[in-house]
């Protein structure tokens, strides 16, 4: 039984909207949305299939209703982990369980999404993405502290290309990254 037939007694085919009700408004933007974009671009680079993501004011023709939605592409073949893992995202920036639409987008939508939003996560197969950790004015993406008190840890201090993690000092933050450490420069 599926997370949505558990919660609203509906299955997931159920909730499919037809490819032309969606209408795309315009890119959701703001502080805390800039928080959750850069939550949801570490937990992306887990998942291969995934290569676009777009938060987009959209609403579903009949509906007319806009609201933010998380629209993905393409489609993988197991969306459960990818769902499970950006609401535990998006509950540890809000402090609680809240549901947000998700979008797998076809060839189709992804040309009508990207016509009025640029995506914040774009991965480029084969390459691997490297992304600074803080902002510009050096405060952690990820728990908004200063980035410069984090501590990082070595997995093993003799080998470090086993990576290590990345953890902010400040009380009752949950802040936490896994790195790897660039040994060419």
């Amino acid at each position: 039984m599926s997370f949505l037939k558990k919660i609203l007694g509906k299955d997931d085919h159920e909730f499919n909207v037809a490819p032309s009700e969606i209408v795309f408004h315009k890119e959701h933007t703001g502080a805390v949305e800039d928080r959750i974009k850069n939550l949801w671009k570490i937990s992306l680079q887990k998942f291969a299939d995934i290569t676009e993501a777009y938060l987009v004011v959209a609403d579903f023709g009949k509906e007319n209703n806009p609201h933010p939605v998380l629209c993905l592409f393409p489609r993988p073949n197991n969306h459960i982990p990818i769902v499970n893992l950006l609401s535990e995202n998006f509950k540890e920036i809000f402090g609680k369980d809240q549901f947000v639409d998700i979008i797998f987008l076809n060839q189709d939508l992804r040309v009508k999404c990207a016509n009025v939003c640029k995506p914040f996560y774009l991965r480029v197969p084969g390459v691997i993405q490297k992304e600074s950790l803080d902002d510009e004015k050096g405060l952690c993406k990820r728990c908004r502290h200063p980035f410069s008190p984090h501590i990082v840890i070595a997995y093993d201090t003799k080998d470090f290309s086993k990576g290590g993690e990345m953890r902010c000092p400040v009380k009752d933050c949950t802040c936490f990254n896994t790195i790897s450490f660039n040994l060419n420069k």
